[in-house]
């Protein structure tokens, strides 16, 4: 089947980047990489951030997707994220 030549191969290729480079070196590298900002996190957490979102009931490849129309009070109101100011 061809899912089991994907599998096989990925098998290969991940047991080959591992022989290059150990997971030790790895997560070496990621520790010394210097620290991020954190923008996209605070511009979610901003007071004038806005989000349009999509909820379905299926995938895309479905024929039946459930389509949710907020109310107009609804989209008056603010939207708290889950990240703290």
């Amino acid at each position: 089947m061809i899912l089991d030549e994907l599998a096989a191969f990925a098998r290969k290729r991940v047991a080959a980047d591992q022989a290059k480079t150990p997971l030790a070196d790895i997560k070496a590298q990621a520790k010394a990489m210097p620290k991020g900002d954190f923008r996209f996190e605070k511009a979610l957490a901003g007071k004038d951030c806005a989000f349009i979102c999509e909820v379905k009931k299926a995938s895309p490849s479905s024929t039946r997707y459930l389509t949710l129309k907020p109310s107009r009070a609804a989209m008056r109101t603010p939207v708290r994220t889950a990240f703290p100011a």
